[in-house]
């Protein structure tokens, strides 16, 4: 994959019923994939999809909508706008938990998670070859930036399930 020209977009989740995004022995998933590449130095976007092919019947077995998606920042919804914005990486990929905000400025990260009920969030901070530069738990999680991680990403996971995956900030 590293090697294909003009790839910008990686499939960090599918959500169809029968794609494994979790990885087995002896193959990575969605995530380490994405370091991989990201590591090698390729600079890819993170997305997700629900992979729908069925709208009529519904169920796990069948790839019904609405099972990952993009959220693109943009002030109107325009093409043009947000297909600029998409190739600028102002946005994040989800299975359904929400970001209400997200700031990558200066040298930090700050995420606001927009809460559901009584769910608990844990949001994984990543850099280079996938290691874990932080753990935080709660809506609001923060990350100062050293200069040293090649890359920062974040995964926001909630206690039920649901996550969303932050662009790679590239040092």
């Amino acid at each position: 994959m590293a090697q294909l020209e003009g790839l910008t977009l990686f499939e960090v989740f599918n959500g169809g019923p029968d794609v494994n995004n979790q990885g087995k022995p002896g193959r990575p998933g969605m995530d380490e994939a994405w370091d991989i590449v990201l590591t090698m130095g390729r600079r890819m976007l993170g997305v997700a999809t629900d992979d729908a092919h069925h709208f009529l019947v519904w169920g796990r077995p069948y790839s019904n909508p609405g099972r990952g998606w993009v959220v693109i920042r943009a002030d109107h919804l325009r093409e043009a706008e947000l297909l600029t914005n998409l190739e600028a990486g102002d946005f994040y990929a989800t299975t359904g938990l929400e970001i209400a905000d997200l700031a990558t400025d200066g040298d930090e990260i700050a995420i606001d998670v927009a809460t559901r009920g009584d769910q608990h969030y844990t949001t994984r901070f990543i850099g280079r070859g996938g290691q874990l530069l932080d753990v935080v738990h709660g809506p609001s999680p923060r990350y100062r930036i050293t200069g040293h991680e090649g890359y920062v990403r974040a995964r926001v996971d909630d206690s039920d399930g649901l996550c969303a995956w932050t662009q790679p900030r590239f040092l």
